[in-house]
């Protein structure tokens, strides 16, 4: 995401910040799940054995597969970076496959990230337009003045409205 907000012009930078708070919401729709629906860890119920060190907490749905599909599926709905996206929402199938075989989550989990996945980016993609009306301006100022104040060069930060400075 830093990436394609620093290479990208303002008006495509600006459109990743819908897909920024989609992740955020898919990881709030994440926590409001988990808290109506518990759902055991595999190692818990005598499943298998847990190849990595974890707490025994709620498993339903996957924090890490919810981040991952929430930031793609936004990216996707709101068509700021399509390509990316998919890449994400990849990577984040390759996530949830390790967490499975990992022993720490059942394939319900999965599901269940999925689902917050969809929703999260259909919320990105409603508040779209807000955000590039009310939110985009203020954080490209702030990007600007930080480049100012850290004297960053302009030839590393392509965005940056004076490259000479």
């Amino acid at each position: 995401m830093a990436g394609l907000w620093n290479s990208g012009a303002d008006d495509g930078a600006v459109d990743l910040l819908a897909p920024a708070l989609g992740a955020v919401i898919g990881l709030g729709l994440a926590a409001l799940l988990g808290q109506a629906w518990f759902e055991s860890r595999p190692f818990t119920v005598g499943l298998g054995h847990s190849l990595i060190p974890h707490v025994a907490d709620n498993a339903f749905p996957s924090d890490h597969a919810s981040l991952f599909w929430s930031l793609g599926a936004a990216v996707i709905a709101t068509r700021a970076a399509p390509a990316a996206g998919w890449a994400v929402v990849a990577l984040g199938g390759a996530v949830g496959w390790a967490r499975i075989y990992l022993g720490v989550h059942f394939p319900i989990d999965m599901v269940g990230a999925g689902g917050v996945a969809l929703a999260a980016g259909l919320i990105a993609r409603e508040l779209a337009p807000a955000v590039q009306r009310r939110i985009a301006p203020a954080v490209n100022v702030l990007y600007e003045r930080t480049l100012q104040r850290l004297h960053l060069p302009g030839a590393l930060f392509p965005r940056h409205a004076n490259p000479a400075a």
